[in-house]
């Protein structure tokens, strides 16, 4: 029996996620918790040094905070 390339089983894991991921990009944002997280939030206001510290120091709206 002839063996198969190295790249097929990897190549085949790719296309699978590939297809099941597929129609996600077809969505577009869902306003259920974007003004919580996203476009109300002041901590994502581009990328510097305080946004950065603020992002892996503080809770906002998750289920830890009060």
């Amino acid at each position: 029996m002839k063996r198969l390339p190295s790249w097929t089983a990897p190549a085949a894991v790719a296309a699978a996620a590939t297809a099941a991921f597929l129609p996600a990009l077809l969505n577009g944002f869902v306003s259920w918790d974007d003004g919580l997280y996203l476009t109300d939030n002041p901590g994502v206001r581009g990328l510097t040094a305080d946004n950065v510290r603020w992002a892996f120091t503080s809770v906002r709206g998750g289920s830890g905070s009060r």
